[in-house]
């Protein structure tokens, strides 16, 4: 018999996890967690990237519209339709808009490509691009 009653093999029984037994628990831990937070990092960036996209996509979208109407209240007359230096958008202070507007080479005058380029920053500097055309009507209004 040995201290407080236990015999050797009862003792053995008794005493845990070595330290090498510890510290190789651990770094087996580390490595399975480490790759799951890489991809939870990831999952997380994507996830902002579509949010950020998908709203530049609708601000983009917005402001043609906007062309689009303003067109139409004067009969058809794109031609008030002008380039917009990339700006700011209210209330939304990450993105910024710019408007392309030209003839394409090649055709009729009459015909006007409008670009509409929504730029924001994550990590880099994004943009999203929606692009249409607009036919001129030179007699106005009938």
């Amino acid at each position: 018999m040995t201290q407080k009653g236990f015999t050797p093999l009862e003792m053995k029984s008794l005493t845990g996890f070595t330290l090498i037994e510890l510290i190789l628990a651990i770094i087996l831990f580390a490595g399975a967690t480490v790759p799951l937070l890489l991809a939870l990092n990831q999952g997380l960036f994507a996830t902002t990237y579509s949010e950020h996209r998908q709203i530049a996509v609708g601000l983009a979208l917005n402001e043609l519209e906007d062309v689009e109407r303003d067109a139409g209240q004067n009969c058809g007359r794109w031609d008030r339709v002008r380039n917009a230096a990339k700006a700011p958008i209210a209330d939304f202070p990450t993105f910024q808009r710019q408007i392309v507007v030209s003839n394409p080479p090649g055709t009729d005058t009459n015909l006007k490509e409008v670009r509409v380029i929504v730029y924001w920053t994550d990590q880099v500097e994004n943009s999203a691009t929606l692009v249409t055309y607009f036919v001129n009507n030179p007699n106005g209004c009938p």
